[in-house]
């Protein structure tokens, strides 16, 4: 029989503590800096010989701190084996996600339709950085250089699509999937866009997990990684350590302003879409409905509540796999823009290893 586990869920994120008094703001930082200095370790051994407890950690603080009274706060539930505990955190988190930006044509064109100084600038950069490329294509093939300079040619609309943002890294992952348009070369410098993108400061993610869930930091984690995992697109991933479970799981924070970053490109591209539409008869297909359909997926992304419900209903539909594993959402610790699932150690599909071969005794 599954036992489960319900602790007092998070308040709600609307509700704004009060800044704390000076002691107690530096207790915080210095408490917060043995939070990520923190390294989780095997639970120690009991005399039987087993463990303290299956899927605990005992923790070694680099630096030893006792947290102010002000900071306590009730602990957050953990994902249960119950259904029923697990769907009452299931919708907290849908309530914390209930104002995520959803994808509208109309609202983009009437937001951006008043700013078009800032939409010619930022168009202008877009055409800059691309017509930039373009042309140093033509030239290699003027000069029949274009196989000798793929390489070089691939870093750098790698590093072009990275600086104009999330919006073309996203078309840049698509890219790096599609061997029939892009050759090896292209693809295997764009898949580091899938996990290799520049980070954003820790100070604005922690802030951010604070903000969405509604506690601080330290209340939450035993233990968080001092610089991002990874980083992508739309967001960067964290190592942490659950302060009521033990359980280690990776946090996925999103990027801040990312919504007003892809709602002004996809506002042009739109534009770009309709005049191909109107002028280019040899393209037959819709363009606008294709970014469309393009930016209502990306918006998608966008709501990591969304995110964790398909993962859940992938986990469903492979349950039968052993060989499938899919990491568990803990809906707790999880809001529109914080993702928290299992840590799930693993190698890309994009890596192939190589088992060493067995010799004989």
């Amino acid at each position: 029989m599954a036992v489960a586990l319900s602790l007092p869920s998070p308040p709600s994120p609307a509700r704004r503590r009060r800044p704390l008094p000076g002691p107690q703001r530096a207790s915080r930082q210095r408490l917060r800096s043995a939070l990520i200095e923190a390294r989780p370790v095997p639970a120690a051994k009991t005399k039987g010989g087993g463990s303290a407890g299956r899927g605990h950690y005992a923790m070694e603080l680099a630096v030893e701190t006792q947290a102010p009274a002000a900071a306590s706060t009730a602990p957050l539930s953990v994902i249960s084996t119950d259904r029923t505990v697990d769907i009452q955190a299931e919708v907290r988190a849908l309530a914390r996600a209930a104002n995520a930006t959803v994808y509208s044509p109309q609202l983009l064109a009437a937001k951006y339709a008043s700013q078009p100084l800032r939409v010619l600038l930022r168009m202008m950069e877009i055409i800059s950085a691309l017509g930039t490329f373009a042309l140093k294509l033509s030239v290699d093939q003027r000069r029949g250089q274009l196989d000798q300079r793929k390489r070089q040619r691939a870093v750098e609309l790698t590093k072009t699509l990275t600086r104009l943002g999330p919006t073309f890294v996203k078309i840049g992952q698509g890219l790096s999937t599609r061997p029939d348009i892009c050759p090896p070369e292209y693809l295997e410098e764009l898949a580091e866009l899938q996990d290799a993108l520049p980070t954003f400061p820790n100070e604005e993610a922690f802030a951010c997990i604070e903000r969405e869930l509604g506690m601080p930091l330290d209340s939450l984690y035993s233990a968080i990684s001092a610089e991002p995992i990874a980083a992508a697109s739309l967001g960067q991933v964290y190592k942490a350590q659950l302060k009521c479970s033990g359980q280690v799981v990776a946090i996925k924070v999103q990027r801040p302003g990312i919504e007003e970053a892809i709602g002004l490109d996809f506002y042009l591209l739109r534009g770009i879409g309709f005049l191909i539409n109107k002028y280019v008869d040899f393209i037959s297909t819709n363009v606008v409905a294709l970014i469309d359909e393009f930016a209502k997926r990306v918006y998608q992304e966008l709501n990591y509540v969304q995110e964790g419900q398909n993962a859940r209903r992938f986990k469903k539909l492979y349950a039968d796999k052993k060989e499938v594993l899919v990491p568990d959402i803990y809906w707790d610790y999880t809001s529109a823009k914080v993702l928290t699932m299992d840590w799930v150690n693993g190698v890309k599909l994009s890596v192939v290893s190589k088992k060493p071969s067995r010799s004989k005794v």
